[in-house]
């Protein structure tokens, strides 16, 4: 069982963070979750017109990296469709190192 929250549009005019829950299957390397609910929202929106992400899919771990790739359906509260799309995480190691890369590059340039 898996737990937890996510956000969107962080630090933006409509900032939200919603419950998550799902599932992870170790031995198939499945990895499901979905918003459940909104904890807080910046936005002025009707909560009754967010769209929560269902996803189900396999997780990639390389050399300490995660990564979860796939298609996620998008469903309102009431579970009617709301849109369709693709997700894409990444685990936070590969993007600090990849900051940091970009930083280094960037003390180095004279400009």
């Amino acid at each position: 069982m898996v737990s937890g929250y996510s956000v969107t549009d962080l630090n933006g005019a409509h900032e939200t963070k919603n419950v998550i829950s799902g599932t992870y299957n170790k031995k198939e390397k499945n990895f499901s979750f979905k918003e459940e609910d909104i904890i807080y929202t910046k936005s002025t929106f009707n909560k009754n017109s967010f769209c929560f992400v269902n996803y189900s899919g396999k997780v990639k771990l390389v050399n300490n990296s995660s990564k979860i790739e796939g298609d996620f359906k998008g469903l309102f509260k009431d579970k009617t469709k709301c849109i369709d799309g693709t997700v894409l995480l990444v685990g936070t190691d590969k993007i600090y190192k990849l900051v940091d890369k970009v930083n280094s590059k960037i003390q180095k340039s004279k400009k």
